[in-house]
This record gives structure tokens, C-alpha cells and sequence, in this order.
């Protein structure tokens, strides 16, 4: 949520030519789609291909996409930097999340998919800690299976993986 665009955000894809790439809506706080198409993989100079989570930092829109984390303007919906993560290990990269500190926590649910969409895991769940532009894994771990989501925790100081 937009809070201060007044926005609903989803991250989503859509079949195009040469299989298929990722889209973000925005939507107004009643969902009456606004603008369907607003940010779109392949268009204006966009690399977007399968987003899932994301986190508003400022004017800053950061999206977990595959194995980079993406940002965008929040108003303009421009690419603004692209951090990789593949080098480090990650594989599906599935939430984002601001912590106390300032610095986002990225989660790796390490799994793909068949084409019989069973899920293949690819190795542990890690969570990925980037500050400034830099990542650095924070958390690999065997126990750590297919982590999907993260929240920061303020009144706990913890960060909360789903």
C-alpha cells in the first residue's frame, strides 16, 4: 500500500511473445484499477519478469524479482537500480521488507517450478540484507524452507519470516 499516493500496488505477469513478463497495477484505495499497466517488462526500458514483493522506501519502490532486487520511482514508476543476488545464491527471491535499521530484508524461497508446476527446492532458503546498494546474505540455513514472506516486527525488534 501506497500510503501517501493513496495507492493499492500489485506485482503480477502476463503472457507476451516470448513468454512472459512482469507487470505492476496500481489501484486506487477502493480497487478500481487506475493505471493496469503502470510499470511493464520490456516497455520504457524496464526489466521486469516475474516480480513478487515489494516495499515502499521513500519515493522508492523496491521489487523482489526472481534473482535481483528492482527499484522504481514511486511516482514516475522508472527504473532507478538493480542489485543481483544469482552470485550469492538466490533463486526466487519472493518478499521485501524494511527493517529498524533502515536496511531491507530480501527472502529466497530457493525454489522453482516444473512445467507441471511442481515445485522443485534449489537449495536453502536464505534472507539477504541490503543496505545501501550493497547485499550480503544474513541468513542461510537447511532449516529455512521456502520462505515466502517477511514483516518487521517494530514493537518485537524482529524481523518475522512467513
Amino acid at each position: 500500500i501506497d500510503t501517501a499516493g493513496s495507492y493499492l500496488i500489485v506485482a503480477g505477469s502476463e503472457s507476451a511473445t516470448a513468454g512472459a513478463r512482469g507487470v505492476i497495477t496500481r489501484l486506487d484505495l477502493d480497487g478500481n484499477v487506475k493505471d493496469a499497466r503502470w510499470i511493464v517488462g520490456g516497455v520504457r526500458g524496464v526489466t521486469l519478469r516475474a516480480p513478487r514483493g515489494m516495499a515502499i522506501v521513500g519515493d522508492t519502490i523496491w521489487v523482489a524479482d526472481q534473482t535481483v532486487l528492482r527499484a522504481f520511482g514511486r511516482k514516475t514508476g522508472r527504473p532507478i537500480a538493480t542489485i543481483p543476488m544469482g552470485s550469492m545464491g538466490a533463486v526466487s527471491l519472493s518478499d521485501v521488507t524494511v527493517g529498524a535499521d533502515g536496511a531491507l530484508y530480501v527472502v529466497d524461497a530457493a525454489t522453482t517450478y516444473s512445467a507441471r508446476g511442481v515445485p522443485q527446492r534449489k537449495g536453502n532458503g536464505k534472507v539477504f540484507r541490503v543496505e545501501g546498494r550493497k547485499a550480503t546474505v544474513a541468513l542461510d540455513h537447511a532449516r529455512l524452507v521456502q520462505p515466502m514472506s517477511a514483516s518487521w516486527d517494530p514493537i518485537m525488534s524482529r524481523l518475522l519470516i512467513g
